[in-house]
């Protein structure tokens, strides 16, 4: 079910009433039939997984709160993990032994692997905060939690479900409980409102907007002109920043509607200085999952540098992993991966040499540079092999040779939707928008929403999944 359909929306308002006029049993009971019509909605045989994968975290979090084992633990961790590898990275795996085998002299293989599996959306989230949990149970910082219902709902709750934020159990499941009791904030239509109608611009009108043009483009990148691949790219990195970021803001619009507050999973991460300021607000969430749960057990920062980079590089590989099971993910953790190092060497050699700051000036250009490099390896993010990733990168590495022309029909318009995202972004960046909004008169509020719907009319028109529901 697509956040910005209308059956999402009923099944929102739903959910929500419920939610206020129920008492706490009922309501929990609600909302949680709620989750599982939106995950069900699509592939209704895939709630299977879902329910099997809280079954084993709220059974296993029972388990190794009672016995303490580390052997319990990684036998839930790897348990948790298989369907995950099965859907994800089977396929993978195979394509990647067979090229391998290849290059010894054992005959190419064909054929598609995998081929008839539909990857479950959001297995990579329910599966990473299943073993979350299991960990925190395991390290003493929650108790595990004895209802299997709220724990379900733990599990399922549908405005995070299939893109996050990646909740932990300490922070969500007491708000849970406090649905339909007296502890459940009360109704807050004004902010919770603008965040989803803020998500629905910026996803609609302007991420949906890109994902036209960069389709046709990266599928024709062999025949297009090298100012059309570098729109492609600009296009594309404005794409993934506003479909992310819609999600974002209409995830927690939803959320607070029942009085709960999710992680903020985005903080305009166009506008970080320095890479390392770029994955602090980037999928939030996730970096902390990986800090928490890998970068610090294996060490952090706290044995040496060498330690450092091989844990940095473990991350990003990782972070890699998670977002695709392909050889061009691979390539673009890696590239942020050396980024990070990068910085992490110019930083100290920047002690060494006691080098001056250069305050602002330096501010704007460590974003410039930032933005640039993260764009750069979006193209092969979004390119679906590595040779048309190649093949982008080339043509706009020739562009100053070649003049601008571009093929692209129509891209003046694609041009104002770019110029809108600018103009957008710097002022929410400057002043959160949803939070001046709710503060203002009545009549500047309904002039917004009035000014939200009439945009969606420069909307595409078309059902565009968001990009994090495949992850």
């Amino acid at each position: 079910m697509n956040f910005i359909s209308l059956e999402y929306f009923i099944l929102l308002v739903l959910a929500v009433t419920a939610s206020r006029i129920l008492k706490p049993k009922l309501a929990v009971w609600a909302v949680l039939l709620a989750s599982l019509v939106f995950y069900g909605w699509g592939y209704p045989a895939y709630l299977i997984l879902l329910l099997g994968v809280g079954t084993l975290a709220w059974t296993g979090g029972v388990a190794v709160e009672r016995w303490r084992s580390p052997i319990v633990l990684w036998a839930l961790i790897i348990t948790a993990l298989v369907p995950l590898f099965y859907f994800k990275y089977l396929g993978f795996s195979i394509t990647t032994f067979n090229d391998i085998a290849t290059l010894f002299g054992a005959p190419a293989q064909t054929g598609s692997y995998m081929a008839a599996i539909t990857l479950p959306l959001g297995i990579s989230f329910f599966t990473f905060q299943a073993i979350s949990y299991v960990m925190d149970v395991y390290r003493r910082e929650i108790s595990a939690e004895r209802s299997p219902v709220t724990f379900m709902l733990f599990k399922a709750f549908f405005p995070q479900l299939v893109a996050g934020p990646i909740e932990r159990a300490p922070h969500l499941i007491p708000q849970l409980k406090a649905l339909g009791t007296a502890q459940q904030p009360p109704l807050d239509l004004a902010t919770p409102g603008f965040q989803i109608l803020k998500g629905l611009l910026i996803k609609f009108v302007i991420a949906d907007n890109m994902a036209g043009p960069v389709a046709i483009l990266f599928a024709s990148a062999a025949t297009r002109t090298p100012a059309d691949m570098l729109l492609a790219s600009y296009f594309f990195s404005i794409q993934i920043y506003c479909d992310f970021y819609g999600y974002t803001m209409i995830a927690l619009g939803s959320a607070k509607l029942f009085g709960v507050d999710l992680i903020n999973n985005f903080n305009h991460p166009y506008y970080a200085p320095n890479i390392q300021q770029f994955w602090r607000r980037w999928h939030i969430s996730l970096m902390l999952w990986f800090r928490d749960y890998v970068y610090v057990p294996l060490g952090g920062n706290r044995r040496g540098r060498i330690i450092l980079i091989r844990n940095v590089l473990i991350v990003m590989t990782l972070t890699a992993l998670w977002h695709g099971a392909n050889y061009t993910f691979l390539i673009w953790g890696l590239g942020h991966g050396a980024l990070l190092m990068l910085h992490r060497l110019f930083g100290w050699a920047r002690q060494q040499i006691k080098l001056p700051s250069l305050g602002i000036i330096g501010s704007i250009l460590g974003t410039l540079l930032t933005f640039h490099a993260v764009t750069a390896l979006w193209i092969f993010f979004r390119a679906p092999d590595l040779a048309t990733a190649i093949v982008v990168l080339s043509k706009i590495a020739t562009l100053p040779l070649s003049g601008w022309h571009v093929t692209l029909p129509n891209y003046s318009f694609y041009l104002g939707v770019g110029a809108l995202f600018v103009v957008f972004s710097l002022a929410d960046y400057l002043s959160t928008i949803e939070s001046r909004l709710a503060a203002s008169a009545l009549p500047i509020q309904a002039a917004a929403i009035a000014s939200v719907l009439l945009l969606t009319y420069a909307g595409p028109f078309a059902d565009v999944q968001f990009i994090y529901f495949q992850f």
